[in-house]
């Protein structure tokens, strides 16, 4: 959804007030970050609404086209951090 202001840029500003948001929907829904270059990270962290379904699986690609899969499960409602393997990588 684009409409409200809840641009997809806001998924990643790094501020946990602002938020992204898109229609509700059965269909699995993704996002992919360009970091710009490679960085090194043990976590990521989700802020959940209360309507969301809270599966997720992260993964990270040197080159946006092979991707390796970090971790999945089950979030809960409110921020949370996912923690992962350290990784470096760029997506």
């Amino acid at each position: 959804m684009t409409g409200f202001g809840f641009t997809a840029g806001l998924a990643a500003d790094g501020k946990p007030d602002t938020r992204w948001s898109s229609a509700p929907t059965s269909a699995e829904q993704w996002l992919r970050l360009d970091l710009g270059a490679a960085r090194t990270f043990n976590a990521v962290t989700v802020k959940w609404e209360v309507a969301c379904p809270k599966t997720y699986r992260v993964e990270a690609s040197d080159d946006g086209q092979a991707w390796r899969a970090l971790g999945e499960g089950e979030g809960r409602e409110g921020l949370t951090e996912l923690r992962v393997p350290e990784t470096t990588a760029r997506h």
